[in-house]
């Protein structure tokens, strides 16, 4: 995780120039970089109920939906399949 500040850091200088002005000064660029993985820091086993609760927004295992597709756009239109792929699973025959 080292070196994920350093790409962030480095993503965040290359902001959109239609971006807002404070996202280029240097420290609100410092804090992008530092904040970019904090999700990576939630994920210890010592804070299970933050990395619980994070991990299906940092990470999915394209391998398990491949039947899906397209891939949805949003979040929650990608639940609703899921549902109804379970819900379709479990139908008696």
């Amino acid at each position: 995780m080292r070196g994920t500040p350093t790409l962030i850091g480095v993503a965040a200088e290359k902001i959109p120039i239609d971006m807002p002005k404070f996202f280029r000064r240097a420290a609100a660029i410092n804090e992008i970089a530092y904040l970019g993985p904090e999700p990576d820091r939630w994920r210890s086993p010592s804070e299970f109920a933050l990395k619980n609760a994070q991990e299906p927004d940092h990470f999915i295992d394209l391998e398990r939906v491949s039947w899906l597709d397209p891939l949805p756009q949003g979040r929650y239109e990608f639940y609703r399949k899921l549902y109804e792929k379970r819900a379709g699973d479990h139908r008696p025959s």
